[in-house]
C-alpha cells in the first residue's frame, strides 16, 4: 500500500470538565478504502468527523493529509477544507429553489461554469439516484429520504466534489436503511472520482 491520503494519529478532544470525548485515536485512510465507525448515540463519531475537516479544534494530535500535517493550520485552513469533503447530517437544502438548481448554484457561482453544461450533470446525477422526475419540485415537497439524496449528490459550496477522503456522518432519518449508506459509498462513482469514504 502506498501512503494513506489521510492519517490521524493520537487525537485527542475534551468537551466541558476536561470529560474526554476522543481519547488517543488513530487511524489511517488509504485511497478507494471505505471505513466506518460504529458506536452508540453520543459517543463522538460526529465529533470526531468534525476534528477531521477541523469544524472542531482538538486538545492534541496529529491530522495529515497526503502526508502533510494540517491539525495547526489557521490560514490556508479553507484550502484543506477543499479537499476533505463533508456530507453533513441535516440537508440544509435552500427552500425557495427547486432541486434542480440548489444542484446548479455552487458549480455556477463559484466556478462560473456554463449553465447548459452544469444542468446536464446535474440531470445525471439526480437521474442515477432515481430523482431526475423532482427536479422542478421544492425541498418541501420531497420526502426526508428524496432531500437526503439531493443533498448526498449535490456539489458542496466550492462547486466540485474534493479530490480527497468523503466524511459521512451516520445518514437520517432512517440511520441503518441499505438505501441510504449504499448512496454514501457510490457517491465517488456518482461523481466519477476515486475518492475514500470515511463514515
Amino acid at each position: 500500500m502506498g501512503q494513506p491520503i489521510l492519517e490521524v494519529e493520537h487525537l485527542k478532544k475534551s468537551y466541558v470538565n476536561n470529560v474526554p470525548i476522543l481519547d488517543d485515536v488513530s487511524f489511517s485512510l488509504q485511497k478507494g478504502e471505505v471505513v466506518v465507525i460504529v458506536g452508540p448515540s453520543g459517543c463522538g463519531k460526529s465529533t470526531f468527523l468534525r476534528c477531521i475537516n477541523r469544524l472542531e479544534e482538538i486538545d492534541t494530535g496529529v491530522l495529515k493529509l497526503n502526508g502533510v500535517s494540517y491539525e495547526k493550520e489557521k490560514k490556508n485552513i479553507s484550502k484543506v477544507r477543499e479537499k476533505i469533503g463533508m456530507v453533513f447530517q441535516s440537508y440544509d437544502l435552500f427552500p425557495n429553489m427547486t432541486i434542480l438548481n440548489n444542484l446548479l448554484l455552487a458549480p455556477m457561482k463559484v466556478q462560473k461554469r456554463n449553465k447548459e453544461e452544469v444542468k446536464k450533470e446535474a440531470e445525471q446525477l439526480l437521474d442515477r439516484v432515481g430523482l431526475l422526475d423532482k427536479k422542478d419540485n421544492y425541498p418541501r415537497q420531497l420526502s426526508g429520504g428524496q432531500k437526503q439524496r439531493v443533498a448526498i449528490v449535490r456539489p458542496p459550496p466550492t462547486g466540485a466534489s474534493p479530490p480527497g477522503p468523503l466524511t459521512a456522518p451516520a445518514p437520517r432519518p432512517a440511520a441503518f436503511a441499505p438505501l441510504p449508506f449504499a448512496l454514501y459509498c457510490t457517491r465517488p462513482l456518482l461523481n466519477r472520482q476515486p475518492i475514500s469514504l470515511f463514515s
